[in-house]
């Protein structure tokens, strides 16, 4: 049996990179802070989903919102074209 402790595998040479060039672009004010902080995350995706025009396709497809109503004067614009198109 082995008895030497079990290691992590080292971290690629692309992650180490980027993890200098992420530390240096902070302390020279290039990028913030990390932002792991619960309620700033929940306050942007609630903004984000607010921004958005509908629910994503994969959460609630059912609730999808139907189109509004049309007006009296698009139903009779609708109406004319269809007229229009049988003759």
């Amino acid at each position: 049996m082995n008895d030497q402790p079990i290691q992590p595998p080292r971290r690629t040479r692309f992650i180490d990179i980027a993890d200098g060039v992420i530390r240096g672009g902070r302390k020279l004010g290039v990028f913030g802070p990390p932002r792991l902080d619960k309620d700033a995350l929940l306050e942007e995706a609630a903004a984000a989903m607010a921004q958005s025009a509908r629910p994503s396709p994969n959460v609630a497809p059912e609730l999808d919102a139907a189109p509004p109503p049309l007006t009296p004067e698009q139903l009779l614009a609708e109406a004319e074209r269809r007229e229009a198109e049988d003759v």
